[in-house]
């Protein structure tokens, strides 16, 4: 069994074994909807470039996106609960950058450092995770959260060519191609996160850090300079791992009943 399954089947054992028991947690959050929504920041990790044949001035750096969906605890009172839902973020694809050496392009006045980002598409997870939720102030709460995403990556790739110019025209010198996994479209990730939710009467929203690391690449490929002036041609491997980082606000409202007119409700 792969090992992305085996912790699955560990993570759903877990939750239930401590639904299951005692979970009392905290009576002043049962007003609140276990249906929320949530969105934030992505900060994807940069690829790993790595060179078959030569060397060459080429790097990645760390992209940034976005993310946005809905969760659902079951419950959003209890000290442990279980999280759920559907996101999706904007992933990233390519992030490179590189520079031509002097005496290897003709006209010097073109020769600028290129930066290249692309996206590849918007892709829906859906996470299931344990989370553990401590009261440290009147109206606050630490979360804590570790867990699995599970991403629908379908085929797509991005790619780039670049020119050079030359007495005759334009010359091709450089080229990368990177695509998604061809065999299968399923992309298990583990998520850890630490958060904070604060008690503002009418709604409960927290401020989540978390961290999202892929068991598989999401985007690999190649890369080649050539038909350089001088030096001889270099060529290598992209695999950006899709790793991230992210910042994201968690809201849940009151529950229907609450906001109807004439509900003498008392909100602590």
């Amino acid at each position: 069994m792969k090992r992305s399954a085996k912790i699955l089947i560990f993570l759903f054992w877990i939750p239930f074994s401590l639904l299951s028991q005692t979970n009392e947690g905290y009576p002043e959050l049962k007003k609140y909807s276990n249906f929320g929504f949530t969105f934030g920041g992505v900060l994807f990790d940069k690829a790993k470039i790595e060179f078959e044949e030569g060397s060459y001035p080429i790097s990645s750096f760390a992209v940034p996106s976005y993310s946005f969906g809905f969760n659902y605890h079951l419950p959003i009172f209890g000290k442990w609960s279980i999280q759920t839902g559907l996101l999706f973020a904007n992933e990233a694809a390519l992030n490179i950058k590189y520079k031509f050496l002097d005496e290897d392009i003709q006209f010097l006045e073109y020769n600028e450092e290129v930066k290249s980002i692309s996206y590849a598409l918007i892709t829906p997870s859906i996470p299931l995770s344990v989370q553990y939720k401590s009261k440290i102030g009147n109206k606050s709460y630490l979360d804590l959260k570790l867990g699995m995403k599970m991403m629908l990556l379908l085929p797509s790739g991005a790619g780039l060519t670049n020119l050079m110019s030359t007495d005759t025209g334009y010359c091709p010198n450089f080229r990368i191609e990177v695509i998604s996994p061809v065999d299968y479209f399923i992309v298990s990730s583990l998520i850890t996160s630490i958060g904070y939710t604060i008690d503002l009467n009418k709604v409960l929203i927290g401020f989540e850090l978390s961290r999202t690391i892929n068991f598989q690449n999401t985007f690999s490929g190649r890369f080649r300079f050539y038909n350089l002036l001088i030096n001889p041609d270099a060529y290598g491997y992209y695999n950006l791992s899709g790793n991230y980082w992210a910042l994201n606000i968690n809201i849940n409202f009151l529950k229907t009943k609450y906001w109807k007119k004439g509900k003498n409700v008392i909100l602590n």
